[in-house]
């Protein structure tokens, strides 16, 4: 993050804390930013969202909200995009109402040979 985002980032941040009927301080502020600022700002907005999604009892930690970005970074699709008209990127094509065959595009080549292994 960069000083330009500091006053986004206390607007994520200061929900977080009504919602535990804290009061944020300047400190307290400062040390989130902190240990969080080696991260770009839209991924710690996700990560003070989904942290306080997560959260128990007690106002989620630094630690906390890193974990919580380090669980999206682990579900989130890193795999380039496939641009085909036939499939939309999907790996099926419509061959017939209600009817789907592996594409002929690379997403497609990647079901066939799912396909084979599972047989």
């Amino acid at each position: 993050m960069t000083a330009a985002d500091r006053p986004e980032f206390a607007a994520a941040l200061a929900p977080l804390f009504a919602a535990y009927g804290k009061p944020m301080s300047e400190d307290q502020a400062d040390a989130y930013w902190r240990f969080l600022s080696d991260l770009p700002i839209g991924v710690v907005l996700d990560g003070i969202e989904a942290a306080g999604r997560k959260a128990g009892r007690y106002l989620p930690s630094v630690g906390q909200i890193r974990e919580a970005i380090d669980g999206q970074a682990a579900t989130r699709d890193t795999r380039p995009r496939i641009e085909c008209d036939l499939c939309e990127g999907a790996g099926w094509r419509w061959v017939a109402p209600r009817l789907v065959a592996p594409c002929v595009c690379e997403a497609g080549r990647v079901k066939r040979d799912t396909r084979r292994a599972v047989a």
